[in-house]
């Protein structure tokens, strides 16, 4: 009986439908090629992507010695090989298909409109990049509210089991969405004491092992945990203060994103008052999947260059299909119009995207390319950087031979493609030193005996930014015990080799004194004292915040010929500080400050600073004053 039901038309149906899904979800490679970078174009993302790689090799202190987003087990969604274990990959890849083959299988079987789900599983199928990277972070997060809408439907052991693997794996891939995740899975046992589903003993058990996991993994893997957690932390706050973009010319996707998260939370608070004996888990699941909406929506819409939008259309079908609450409603049933308008709207919005429209099923089928890179995988199979036409001058190399070396602002490949012994600072990139805490690492270090020898030195930022208050304390250091003795042209860019000097003292900041002043008034700035400002904002710019960025902030510099530079900034930015009274906008007049030939035009009258909108701050600003010694 019990075998005549397992093999049942539903069953083997589902079987098929999952399978295939989950096969064409599988990756299509195995690692991830690093190629020389073209350095006529970004050198930034594939600079810090190889770097992850380099981290583990060289086993550096993760949350101490090595800060950043991505954890040391990145890699697995990186794809990045380099002194990788190929088994490690594959065995990852298995759990990534069981549990794509599960979710399919199970949302199947268990719902009343099996069209419904097929035309879900389908529309995933085809939503899904090719390259997933990073946001398989995201994905993974999904896995996990799956099994917990599952666990709380009806409870048993393995799907404690998957949740338990998934907290950890995400903690140390990437630390903002696995810190997040520890939310819902904690929420749940919350929701069994309050229910009293579950016995106490259970849940006191499965919910110390995900922790016991994280301490021990945390040795395994070299990971510092509190600086881990709070530079986690940091990483994030400051990448929602800095890092939006303003010139978003996605209205129509953002209009019909208003549209799906509206109709999916109606379509849930509809269910939570429509079914009265279940009011407590239709609550808590309506708390679940709003969480995930608001993560992907931020993922998305914070950034909102065309990538991240897309990632937002790319994942939310996949939530849809984790709850099985959407599809538990009959063909005629007027609720399975909003799950259908669900499914309509993030097809119709990929197939307006042209990448969309260069994905082919066939290339999902071909999995030949992975099992072909697994055999002949080795540990440095994925660097194939040599030769390249990266190549530093040889009378540069010779001068640097084996010293230390770092890279300012961020293309750290450079160094991997002309084989220097790069000594890496904890925030290795100039633009994520979002914060005073992020900063003060790179500044501790830089201040130290731990600094490398030599920095190849490009003034350079993102998105409007002023280079030298990016890395600010640094970029103070580099002036100050940092001489130049070369310079070269590579691929168009420019570079400034520094030499660090001998004899150098630490630079120190004695403070002076503290004042407020109003937003809209100007700060003259004096010669080496260095200040540290901090906004305020009201209740309404806090809420902006929350719901899309902290509010825009820039500063503008006037200088002696009586120009005005407005650059982009952030509050945690101008709380890590400012100085100099002399406006450096190229490599020559960082130069020129360095070997103090001051030049009375780029002397700076004033710096002020221009809020997005006066409702969002407070009007008065606290300033510190320091001054610069050694």
């Amino acid at each position: 009986m019990i075998k005549k039901a397992l093999f049942s038309k539903n069953n083997i149906l589902a079987f098929v439908v999952s399978f295939s899904a989950a096969y064409l979800l599988f990756p299509n490679f195995f690692e991830l090629i690093i190629f020389p970078i073209d350095l006529s174009g970004n050198s930034l993302d594939p600079s810090w992507v190889v770097t992850m790689g380099y981290a583990n090799i060289k086993d550096l202190i993760w949350g101490k010695e090595f800060a950043f987003t991505y954890g040391p087990l990145s890699y697995l969604t990186l794809r990045i090989g380099w002194g990788a274990n190929k088994f490690s990959f594959l065995l990852f890849d298995i759990f990534y298909f069981i549990n794509l083959f599960t979710i399919c299988f199970l949302t199947y079987t268990k719902s009343k409109n099996k069209l419904l789900v097929v035309f879900a599983i389908i529309s995933v199928v085809l939503l899904f990049p090719f390259f997933i990277g990073g946001s398989q972070s995201l994905v993974l997060l999904l896995f996990l509210v799956f099994w917990i809408r599952q666990n709380i439907e009806s409870i048993k052991w393995y799907k404690y089991v998957f949740s338990i693997i998934l907290l950890p794996l995400m903690f140390f891939i990437k630390f903002n969405t696995g810190l997040i995740a520890f939310l819902p899975y904690y929420g749940m046992l919350i929701y069994f004491i309050i229910t009293k589903k579950e016995k106490i003993k259970w849940i006191l058990l499965y919910g110390s092992i995900p922790l016991v996991l994280i301490f021990i993994l945390s040795k395994i893997l070299n990971v510092e945990l509190y600086g881990y957690i709070i530079s986690g932390i940091e990483m994030v706050t400051g990448y929602n203060e800095i890092m939006y973009l303003e010139q978003f010319n996605f209205i129509n996707y953002q209009n019909l994103t208003y549209v799906f998260i509206f109709l999916s939370l109606l379509f849930l608070l509809i269910r939570l008052f429509k079914e009265k004996k279940t009011y407590l888990k239709n609550l808590f699941t309506l708390c679940l999947f709003t969480l995930c909406l608001f993560i992907i929506y931020k993922q998305a819409f914070v950034r909102a260059d065309i990538q991240h939008v897309m990632e937002f259309y790319n994942y939310i079908l996949l939530l849809v299909l984790c709850f099985m609450d959407f599809f538990s409603y009959k063909l005629k049933n007027i609720m399975t119009l909003f799950t259908t308008a669900l499914i309509s709207i993030g097809l119709f919005i990929c197939v307006q995207n042209s990448e969309f429209k260069s994905i082919s099923i066939k290339s999902k089928i071909d999995k030949r390319n992975y099992f072909e890179s697994f055999m002949d995988f080795t540990p440095t199979s994925s660097m194939r950087i040599f030769p390249n036409e990266n190549q530093i001058p040889q009378s540069i190399l010779k001068r640097i031979g084996n010293e230390t070396v770092d890279v300012y602002p961020w293309n750290i490949q450079l160094l991997f493609e002309n084989k220097l012994n790069y000594l890496p600072r904890p925030v290795i990139q100039s633009y994520t030193a979002y914060t005073k805490y992020l900063e003060d690492l790179n500044f501790e270090h830089y201040n130290s005996e731990k600094a490398p020898q030599f920095v190849l030195f490009n003034y350079l930022s993102i998105d409007n930014r002023y280079p030298l208050f990016d890395e600010v304390k640094m970029n103070l250091i580099l002036l100050k015990n940092y001489s130049k003795i070369d310079a070269f042209t590579l691929n168009g860019n420019d570079y400034i080799l520094l030499e660090k000097k001998k004899n150098i003292k630490p630079v120190k900041l004695k403070f002076i004194k503290e004042y407020a002043m109003l937003i809209n008034s100007p700060l003259i700035p004096k010669k080496d004292v260095y200040y540290e400002l901090e906004l305020y904002h009201t209740l309404s710019g806090k809420l902006y915040g929350l719901f899309k960025h902290t509010p825009s902030i820039k500063i503008a510099i006037k200088t002696a010929n009586r120009k005005i530079s407005e650059f982009k900034t952030s509050n945690a930015l101008l709380k890590t500080g400012i100085f100099s009274d002399k406006f450096i906008n190229r490599n020559e007049e960082f130069q020129e400050t360095i070997d103090s030939l001051n030049k009375q035009k780029t002397a700076i009258i004033e710096y002020n600073l221009i809020p997005q909108k006066s409702k969002y701050f407070k009007e008065k600003v606290r300033i510190k004053e320091y001054k610069i010694t050694q």
